[in-house]
């Protein structure tokens, strides 16, 4: 009996450690604190322009637009709609209607200053994010808009382009980050703005 009362106790002074450390692990566990929700971030539209007139330079067809149906495989077709139809195409899933590959497929852009740009040296380069490729540049009347955002950014706010659905040359500019840090820039932009309207406004008169 006294042999039998000695291997309970070792038996549970074997246990209660291990016991006492699974509690230890879970009342860490439940006092770890829980991560802070991501940072709430808005746009908003600063301009939308149209890149055809500077596209076609670097279009591979010189900006004309052509028709084609391009099937699943991604085999393009180039003949008439009968034989199109012969081949179980359809123009609302396979038709396809642009200037080149790069229109088609970038719906988003990046832009980049191009100071060094041989006519403009306010220049601003239009990138694909899709295919990382130069589609042209910001329009000389938007182009200081645009390069004064993507100075103002420096990491804190992104701007970027959205292709405006139905127009593949049509891009809106939008600039995202923070409500407070975008508010205040956008309001200070928007007096500037009022500020030179003033001035030009005094000196045609």
């Amino acid at each position: 009996v006294q042999l039998k009362h000695q291997r309970r106790m070792v038996k549970t002074a074997i246990k209660k450690p291990a016991a006492s450390v699974k509690s230890k692990v879970r009342s860490k566990l439940l006092k770890r604190p829980k991560p802070p929700p991501p940072a709430k971030l808005v746009s908003k539209k600063l301009v939308s322009f149209d890149i055809g007139s500077n596209h076609r330079y670097k279009c591979e067809n010189g900006g004309a637009f052509c028709s084609y149906y391009q099937a699943d495989d991604g085999t393009i077709f180039e003949g008439s709609n009968k034989q199109a139809h012969s081949l179980g195409l359809t123009w609302s899933k396979h038709g396809v209607y642009t200037c080149c590959e790069a229109v088609y497929v970038n719906t988003s852009y990046s832009f980049k200053l191009d100071p060094h740009n041989a006519y403009d040296s306010n220049a601003v380069k239009i990138i694909g994010d899709q295919t990382g490729e130069l589609v042209g540049h910001v329009p000389r009347e938007n182009n200081l808009q645009v390069g004064s955002w993507l100075r103002k950014a420096a990491g804190t706010l992104h701007v970027k382009g959205h292709r405006v659905c139905g127009r593949l040359l049509q891009i809106d500019c939008m600039i995202e980050g923070p409500p407070e840090l975008l508010t205040s820039l956008t309001d200070l932009d928007d007096e500037n703005d009022a500020e030179s309207n003033e001035e030009s406004s005094h000196e045609e008169r």
